[in-house]
């Protein structure tokens, strides 16, 4: 069993990928589910008023916030980070569990496509990549992936100017059908503090100015 309380209602949110997808869990089913591929900064915040309208539902009547923290689209990722932090901000009492795609994804491969070993993959900065191999999680340079054995999987991604290993899957990231998933021990965690998904810290070059001569 995964840490949520039984009997209780969370709000779930994930921009992700270009389909931004919110829904309302309760005993590992979705109760109610919208999805839609507008942009997030159109359609986050609409869609989960609507779903909670729809079931006469204020934050107050929540027991908690769940949201994916990326790897993935980075503006999708901060509006959903922005919403979080805003709620749980005028609502203390909410509990708030995030996940990253990378997790995700690999259960949603697990669950659909295949039973041998694959890696997960998600771009990051700076030409590099996240992946994730048999719950091995690490970050590496754009010129290792063609080492990387075994099928591959990624996200659909909004940004297309990077380029994939040859036959790498894309997968279909509808959340919609597998609220059981996020019942899975291990893919939620607990915190006090939400943030993005960072592998690793950003690194940056001392500027030093030069002096004329």
């Amino acid at each position: 069993m995964g840490p949520l309380s039984p009997n209780s209602t969370y709000l779930l949110l994930d921009a992700a990928t270009p389909t931004t997808q919110v829904g309302l869990l309760h005993e590992g089913a979705f109760t109610a589910f919208s999805s839609t591929d507008e942009a997030p900064l159109a359609s986050l915040f609409t869609q989960a008023q609507s779903l909670m309208k729809e079931h006469n539902l204020g934050l107050e009547s929540l027991s908690g916030l769940i949201y994916c923290q990326g790897p993935g689209s980075i503006l999708g990722v901060r509006l959903t980070l922005m919403a979080i932090r805003t709620w749980k901000r005028t609502h203390p009492h909410l509990q708030c569990y995030t996940y990253n795609s990378l997790a995700l994804g690999s259960a949603l491969v697990s669950e659909n496509h295949t039973s041998e070993a694959f890696t997960f993959i998600a771009p990051g900065r700076q030409q590099r990549w996240h992946t994730l191999n048999n719950s091995q999680q690490k970050e590496i340079p754009a010129d290792a992936l063609g080492s990387l054995t075994g099928p591959i999987y990624t996200l659909p991604q909004r940004k297309k100017s990077f380029c994939l290993p040859t036959d790498t899957h894309i997968i279909d990231y509808d959340l919609a059908s597998h609220a059981k998933l996020f019942s899975k021990e291990g893919l939620l965690t607990l915190t006090d503090a939400p943030e993005t998904f960072n592998q690793t810290e950003a690194t940056y070059k001392t500027w030093k100015p030069d002096r004329h001569r």
